[in-house]
């Protein structure tokens, strides 16, 4: 039985001072959580721990699972499709091509996996290793629009930047300018110490990236990584220098908790599952906060525990869906004014 909650939620709204970016007022929005689902296909099989999540241009809802298969649905959460992947093959990121292959990060199998429209296995790419191509944990794929592939390595603590043919083209790390950004960021406690208990991949060079888990890229090829366990956003230029980071550890507008997710639209702005604070945060292109989807407290302690939005994507109509891995279900939301 599909699971449907109609329901209008008001987001803390008001006005925030010292959001990230450049500080000042900010206005935060509204979302309106219009229905959520958590059934996978017939014979009452549900959701298994979902980690990502994709809208395709044709509107088809993705979803990559626990049961390493992908669920496809309508805009309204009706299952029209599920696609088997290889056995073990653990799905996190996901994102779509222009001519319609999709692509599929494989956290287990260290490979980048893409199949065409109705599912099939049409490549591989990659492997585990510390090489150029090749990956350890990728967590995050993004498609820029030249066509290029970014993939994100959660314990390769780096990210990649490949040809629309899955060739090498560089390690992202961001210049000199992510070295003296490196260099000066506030320590964060138990970020170098958890850097440090696991193995660190040649190709960061500069320290950048502590467990880096998604990437999105905006109309202008700019490029976003959630770079969760520093607790910030990084934004890179067209040339891959790095601009600036957002935000900090905490839970005001602007700062974080474990974000993994992220998404952008038509304009530019860019949307962040902030995990472990329960919520999503819109931020526009010059990183001012315009929405934060944290609802009344009320509702906030009831629900804290079953809700972490670990992947979201944006439709064409500007709607927000979100894969949320502790409750195993997906919510679509409205942005209200």
């Amino acid at each position: 039985m599909r699971r449907w909650r109609w329901v209008r939620l008001v987001i803390v709204a008001g006005v925030l001072t010292g959001a990230v970016g450049t500080l000042g007022q900010v206005l935060v929005g509204t979302l309106e959580l219009e229905a959520e689902w958590t059934e996978a296909g017939p014979e009452g099989s549900s959701l298994d721990h979902p980690m990502g999540i994709a809208v395709s241009m044709s509107g088809r809802v993705m979803v990559a699972d626990g049961a390493s298969r992908i669920v496809v649905y309508d805009a309204d959460g009706t299952p029209i499709d599920q696609w088997a992947l290889p056995e073990g093959t653990r799905p996190v990121g996901l994102a779509e091509r222009l001519d319609g292959t999709i692509l599929v990060t494989d956290y287990t199998g260290d490979r980048l996996l893409l199949l065409d429209r109705d599912g099939k296995l049409l490549e591989v790419w990659g492997g585990r290793g510390t090489g150029a191509g090749q990956f350890q944990a990728p967590s995050g794929v993004a498609v820029t629009p030249t066509g290029n592939v970014i993939v994100v390595e959660f314990m390769g603590q780096r990210v990649q930047e490949l040809d629309s043919e899955g060739n090498f083209i560089r390690f992202i790390d961001g210049g000199d300018s992510a070295r003296r950004y490196a260099q000066n960021r506030p320590p964060v406690r138990g970020m170098e110490e958890t850097k440090m208990s696991m193995m660190a991949t040649p190709g960061d060079p500069h320290d950048l990236f502590v467990f880096p888990s998604d990437a999105a890229v905006g109309p202008d090829d700019t490029l976003y990584v959630s770079n969760t366990h520093a607790y910030e956003i990084l934004v890179f230029e067209s040339d891959r220098t790095l601009r600036e980071g957002w935000g900090r550890k905490g839970a005001e507008a602007g700062e974080w908790e474990v974000p993994v997710g992220l998404a952008t639209d038509a304009e530019g702005n860019l949307f962040v599952a902030d995990s472990a604070n329960f919520r999503v945060q819109g931020l526009d292109p010059s990183g001012q906060v315009f929405l934060v989807s944290r609802a009344a407290e009320r509702w906030y302690r009831s629900t804290r525990r079953i809700y972490s939005p670990a992947d979201i994507d944006v439709d064409s109509e500007g709607r927000l869906y979100v894969a949320d891995f502790a409750a195993s279900r997906v919510q679509r939301f409205a942005r209200g004014s």
